[in-house]
């Protein structure tokens, strides 16, 4: 399913990724198996194109906390997709158009990794220890 970018940062959009994910909280904590809830939820998305909704979902549970302020869960939600942006438009730019990949073109991929990989695992550490993420 394709889906109109215009539709990416809409309510709408999260609204129905919410729902979806606040049935399936309900469904999972009924049956005490929470760690199929982010699995099955980020498949449905991504097979719906919302990827990067997906992730932010993800954050959202892991790092937010419930009691958020709206503007906070906006402005996260807006940070986190403008960096999605950055990333997604920097790579169409940096890596070379040959049909074949460069040097050039791993060395910016490894980069990206190590900066990612560098970033997650201060996540994790920050978050891991409090319960639910929260």
């Amino acid at each position: 399913m394709e889906v109109e970018p215009e539709a990416l940062g809409s309510k709408k959009a999260e609204a129905a990724a919410r729902k979806a994910l606040d049935e399936r909280k309900a469904r999972t904590r009924a049956e005490n198996n929470e760690g199929e809830l982010g699995d099955d939820l980020s498949k449905l998305l991504v097979s719906k194109g919302l990827l990067i909704e997906a992730g932010w979902i993800g954050l959202r549970s892991a790092a937010i906390p419930p009691d958020a302020p709206q503007v906070q869960i906006d402005e996260m939600r807006n940070a986190f997709f403008a960096g999605a942006q950055h990333l997604f438009s920097t790579l169409l730019h940096i890596l070379d158009p040959e049909d074949e990949v460069t040097d050039a073109d791993m060395m910016a991929m490894s980069n990206i990794k190590e900066e990612l990989d560098l970033f997650i695992d201060a996540f994790k550490k920050r978050h891991a220890a409090r319960p639910g993420g929260q």
